[in-house]
């Protein structure tokens, strides 16, 4: 068994080896320079697993189409086959690590290669998670400015054009930024507006894209409706710190019962324990 893994592992890297050779020439073709970047060096090692990695991915269709939507949340210019490629090479990086130090304990290499596996995942999430944490914080200023546009006499596509060419970049504007251009390429506002709200399935954008689309049809000021909707997100936003806050007392609990108690019963119950070892309960009670 052991000798089967140390084939597996060496087998993953003469693939490897092999797939730098032959996608040497392409990479010479597109680029000219001496010194390949970082991502040419991942062109190199991702782009020949993928040929297995596409058609595994068809059979599995959710878990591509959740890939493809955290992707393209975070903004990478990669494909879910490509990041499938990268969780694969992490993987056998950390299993071939983890058996040169420890070659004949395969449960710790399996593992490790589990881990290195599902680790580019937590990444991915944890980068999802921080953007959406900056365009919910970042939407009051962005929906206070809007109305400043508004109230200057611009309707609400102008003054998202006027933020994303004046302003300093930001998520939120990223995503106001994708929206004008899918109304340029002509889909209606609605939609465009609609497919945002689910493409960020954040709750506050939801309500901000619900206001404003119940707004336009009502035919209710845009102003006011802007006004609303930052006061309703600034006070969300207060609630779901005290919320924090009052969670932060609960936590303080595991770092007390795992650090700090354990050495408060040793320090009171250590003599204590002495002198019974010692002397006996007769000890104890003089």
């Amino acid at each position: 068994m052991v000798y089967l893994i140390y084939i597996l592992i060496i087998s993953s890297f003469v693939l490897i080896i092999v797939s730098l050779f032959r996608e040497e020439e392409h990479v010479s073709i597109i680029k000219t320079k001496k010194q390949l970047s970082p991502r040419d060096t991942l062109f190199i090692l991702v782009k020949p697993l993928n040929v297995i990695n596409i058609p595994l991915l068809k059979f599995f269709p959710m878990i591509e189409k959740k890939l493809s939507e955290n992707i393209n949340f975070v903004r990478w210019n990669i494909t879910p086959a490509d990041f499938f490629s990268i969780k694969e090479i992490v993987g056998i990086i950390l299993a071939a690590v983890i058996f040169i130090g420890t070659p004949f304990d395969l449960m710790w290499v399996f593992f490790a290669g589990i881990v290195g596996f599902f680790l580019p995942d937590f990444f991915l999430s944890s980068k999802v998670k921080s953007r959406k944490n900056a365009i919910v914080r970042i939407l009051p200023e962005t929906v206070d400015l809007l109305s400043l546009c508004v109230s200057a006499g611009l309707d609400f596509m102008a003054s998202v054009r006027w933020l994303t060419m004046k302003a300093k970049m930001n998520p939120m504007l990223e995503e106001l930024k994708s929206l004008l251009e899918e109304v340029k390429i002509g889909r209606s506002k609605v939609e465009a507006l609609r497919g945002m709200a689910k493409r960020l399935n954040i709750p506050e954008v939801t309500s901000f894209v619900r206001s404003l689309i119940q707004a336009e049809r009502m035919g209710t000021p845009v102003e006011e409706t802007f006004k609303i909707i930052s006061d309703d997100v600034r006070t969300r936003r207060s609630y779901q710190g005290r919320r924090e806050a009052m969670k932060t007392s609960l936590k303080m609990l595991i770092p007390l019962i795992i650090f700090i108690l354990p050495i408060i019963l040793i320090i009171v119950g250590g003599p204590v324990l002495l002198n019974f070892m010692r002397g006996g309960i007769g000890q104890l009670v003089k």
